[in-house]
């Protein structure tokens, strides 16, 4: 594809689609939460979720970097 290998592809959209994808989900939750209005229960619930799925979204990016995953 416009003489890049499937490898080089896959790798850019691993790294920096996906990441722009988690910052954008950012923008989605916060959005929500200003609607649904929850407590701080709820607001902590929400952002700790995300945050576990983007650490372990960038903890297995570093793993594949470094060759260890």
């Amino acid at each position: 594809m416009f003489g890049y290998t499937e490898a080089q592809v896959s790798h850019f959209g691993l790294t920096f689609l996906m990441g722009g994808l988690l910052v954008f989900l950012v923008f989605i939750l916060a959005n929500v939460i200003n609607h649904i209005k929850p407590g701080i229960g709820g607001k902590i619930a929400l952002y700790s979720m995300l945050s576990f799925g983007a650490s372990a979204f960038f903890t297995l990016l570093a793993l594949n970097h470094w060759g260890i995953a």
